[in-house]
């Protein structure tokens, strides 16, 4: 027990050290014929005030669920902050004894990336207070929050407040919107990215730091604008930010769904290539392709940020449209209650899933585009996949593609495929599905959508970042010099 008490206090000491400036891994000591995990171990529980987890405890497991069952990885431990302080000691810990570790917000990963084997997970569920300023229009988050949380505050107290977030409900605030944040709002105010004021970051070194528009200190600014787009995992810890708001132009906003049998996919794109680029900002039309009603099905999913007369005057030649939908659904609902409801029709809900993704260009949606979606939706595998685009433009394109790290302004369409399956299931078929119907639009694609993430695509450091990568690079070595923040597509040291 002596032994491992003095263990524990070179530890400590080792950890002080590194909090003052950057030492990797391989410049520190090392104690032969130690466990470095037991020792993790007995000082993370000596120091966290929050709560340590091993394989030993019931809640371990519980924590590890992820929406993608796909990926199943077992740490040695995790943590659960209640403050910067905790993240801050648990980060030198790590570094001290060189474990991997790896940050778990919303658990929506979809490439499991926030798990890992062996090492420690930091779980930021625990830190999940919200809070909203309506004189400032602005809203406080901490690392933990999840989208439905924020929601059914916002539902409940604040539903004519408006916040750009996202439409799967279960999707942690931070990740989202440290990947760009394309939301059913956005063509009104902008990406989620845009709307961050600051954000308090844990760095590598332990260091705590509030960076955002107000930062003057240039390695501060790079961190910000990296931290706009740029992705978690990647520089540092998001412990809570603040966001700008907006007044709604009234509690409800217009829902409506439009929808046909998905062999008219082939006369409806080709037209919405041209209608989506006449509608207003306040319109947003998202499009997916799946089975439902009975049936396999093309709809086009609105939401109208205005008048009810006004938007459903907008949809009149989409409503009218020959050949005819067989379902036309509209209302007039709070905006947070139908976040709420309609947040979960996409999720994979712990089945497991190949997702891929990519942006397209204003005018890509051609006839032969089109033929490639209905192709793919007649041979899906599984009737639990599904395909869907979400409407781009508007406010978030009135920035430069350099302006954050977020680089696709100019795209106008966003695709993801969700090729969903049982576990006991071979993943042949519904690899090799994804597969065709990614390479049958490959050519029509600029790019590709962050929190759509893919583990398996080529050349992901230009269709995620574009020119924008090199910088990215650099204030990567700026804040993290050794690496500690890694994974299998996290920016890289130049």
């Amino acid at each position: 027990m002596a032994t491992k008490l003095l263990l524990v206090g070179l530890v400590l000491a080792l950890a002080a050290s590194c909090a003052n400036g950057f030492f990797c891994p391989e410049d520190l000591p090392s104690f032969p014929g130690v466990n470095r995990t037991e020792i993790v171990i007995i000082v993370l529980k000596a120091v966290i005030r929050g709560r340590v987890l091993t394989s030993e405890d019931a809640e371990y497991y519980e924590r590890l669920r992820i929406d993608n069952a796909l990926y199943k990885k077992y740490p040695a431990v995790i943590v659960l902050p209640i403050d910067e302080w905790d993240v801050s000691h648990t980060l030198l810990i790590a570094r001290t004894q060189n474990v991997y570790l790896t940050v778990k917000g919303g658990g929506h990963s979809a490439a499991g990336y926030c798990l890992n084997s062996g090492g420690i997970v930091l779980d930021m569920a625990w830190m999940n207070a919200t809070s909203v300023d309506t004189n400032r229009l602005t809203i406080y988050v901490q690392g933990g929050v999840q989208w439905r949380n924020l929601y059914k505050v916002m539902n409940t107290s604040y539903p004519d407040i408006r916040v750009v977030g996202g439409t799967c409900d279960g999707v942690g605030v931070g990740g989202f919107m440290l990947g760009g944040g394309i939301s059913s709002l956005s063509r009104s105010y902008g990406l989620g990215c845009d709307n961050i004021i600051n954000m308090t970051v844990v760095t590598a070194s332990g260091l705590i730091v509030t960076v955002g528009n107000h930062s003057t200190f240039q390695p501060h600014k790079d961190l910000f604008w990296a931290m706009c787009g740029g992705g978690g995992g990647n520089f540092g810890v998001v412990t809570s930010m603040h966001i700008q708001a907006y007044a709604a132009p009234q509690p409800q906003i217009l829902f409506t769904q439009i929808c046909w049998d998905y062999r008219n996919t082939t006369a409806v794109l080709p037209w919405y290539n041209t209608w989506e680029s006449t509608i207003p900002n306040a319109m947003t039309v998202y499009g997916w392709w799946r089975f439902i009603f009975g049936r396999k099905t093309f709809c086009l999913n609105t939401w109208y940020n205005g008048a009810q007369a006004d938007g459903l005057a907008i949809l009149q030649p989409a409503i009218n449209f020959d050949p005819a939908p067989f379902r036309v659904y509209s209302e007039w609902r709070d905006y947070y209650d139908y976040e709420l409801f309609y947040g979960s029709s996409t999720a994979v809900a712990e089945s497991n899933a190949i997702i891929k993704s990519g942006t397209f260009p204003a005018g890509a949606f051609t006839e032969s585009v089109a033929q490639v979606f209905a192709d793919a939706i007649e041979t899906a595998p599984s009737d639990k996949s599904l395909i869907v685009f979400l409407h781009l433009g508007g406010k978030m394109a009135e920035k430069a593609n350099n302006a954050t790290a977020y680089h696709q302004r100019t795209a106008h369409m966003a695709y993801q495929v969700k090729s969903i399956y049982n576990a006991t299931d071979s993943p042949t078929p519904h690899t090799q599905w994804a597969q065709t119907l990614h390479s049958g639009l490959a050519s029509s694609l600029i790019g590709a959508y962050l929190n759509y993430i893919d583990p398996f695509l080529p050349n992901w450091q230009t269709m995620y970042y574009g020119s924008n990568y090199a910088r990215l690079q650099q204030v990567k070595s700026v804040w993290d010099p050794c690496n500690f923040f890694r994974f299998n597509q996290s920016i890289e040291l130049p």
